[in-house]
Order: structure tokens, then sequence, then C-alpha cells
């Protein structure tokens, strides 16, 4: 089954960023004012993919991973940007990671929502501390930067002794971007700093 928001999607290729023993993995939101499409790219340094498996990411019965009969994730996640009029590309070698790239037309009755990035972004954070995660969402011309290592840093500052996989940490990360997602096809998004 597909999965019903953007959020999901890219937790699921975050999984192929870690699975790549990727060490640095970006993830950028992007929808410009006065435009109709909203894009989403994910980059690791990661091992990347050799040109034959590069073919073959696309098909929902390849996987690079063992014990796995099936490899749907880039298959999903493409079939959703293209339904909605949107595109999907995805580059990589085995020397400079992978990057993956779905645009979504926001103005499409088939345009899944944006979902809830915060609680992907948290789990992605707590979960992978070894792993350095660079988030930018930019919509309608706002932008929020966020980093794990900041992340982390900010949360200690404020709560020395606590770890931030305790409940109220992912509270935190929403108020520390201030970030509102309007759904289910509104895909706006307003942010500041506190």
């Amino acid at each position: 089954n597909m999965f019903s928001e953007i959020a999901l999607h890219i937790l699921d290729i975050l999984q192929n960023s870690l699975y790549a023993s990727a060490t640095i993995i970006e993830i950028h939101i992007i929808k410009p004012i006065n435009n109709n499409e909203i894009t989403v790219r994910i980059c690791d340094n990661g091992s990347g993919m050799t040109k034959m498996q590069l073919r073959k990411c696309f098909d929902p019965f390849f996987t690079t991973k063992e014990n796995k009969a099936a490899g749907l994730g880039i298959p999903f996640f493409k079939y959703a940007a293209e339904l909605s009029g949107g595109n999907f590309s995805v580059e990589s070698d085995k020397k400079n990671g992978t990057e993956i790239k779905a645009v979504f037309c926001t103005d499409s009755i088939d345009c899944i929502p944006v979902g809830d990035i915060f609680s992907t972004v948290y789990s992605a954070f707590i979960s992978n501390p070894e792993i350095y995660f660079y988030v930018c969402i930019d919509i309608n011309g706002v932008s929020v930067n966020c980093d794990s290592e900041k992340f982390t840093n900010r949360f200690y500052e404020n709560f020395r002794d606590i770890s931030y996989n305790c409940p109220f940490a992912c509270d935190f990360l929403t108020n520390y971007t201030n970030v509102k997602i309007s759904e289910p096809y509104e895909h706006i998004c307003t942010f500041s700093y506190i």
C-alpha cells in the first residue's frame, strides 16, 4: 500500500540512506511563492548505487537489502509524485552518494499531503545520533534550517541531564522550528526560530 503522506516517503528513503552507511543526510522541502509545485530533495553521502542498481531502482521487485523480497520505497515515491502531475529523479554513484528528487503538483487532487514532518525529523534525529541531518524547509518564501547537531546542542542547553529521546523532546523540536503545515492539500508552512 502506498504511503499516504510525503513525510512517510521521506522516512522510508532515510532508511535507504542509513542502509547505504550515510553519515550526512540532507532533506529539502521547497515550495516557492506563487508556484503550484513542492519539491522534496533527499541527499546523502552513502555508498551510492552502481549503474546497474540505478537502472533497476524503480523496479518494485529489486532491492539491495538482504532478506527483503522487494524494494517498494523508491517506486512508490515516484508513483506518488507522478500521479500528482509532478516528476521524480534519482542520481547516484559509488563515490558521491545518492540524491532523490520528487516534485509534486499541489493543485492536483492526487497530491498527497506533506504530513507530520516534525515526527519524521525527530525520529531521524533521535534514532541515529551518530548521523548528521540537515533539514531545510522553504515554503512560500519563509525558510527554516535545522540540523541535528544544533538541535542536540540547543536541547542540552535547556535540559542538561535529560536524554532527547524523552517524550517532550518532539514538542521541543516543534517549538524550536515553530512549523505548522496546513493539510490536506494546501501545502503551506509558516515558521520562525524561537
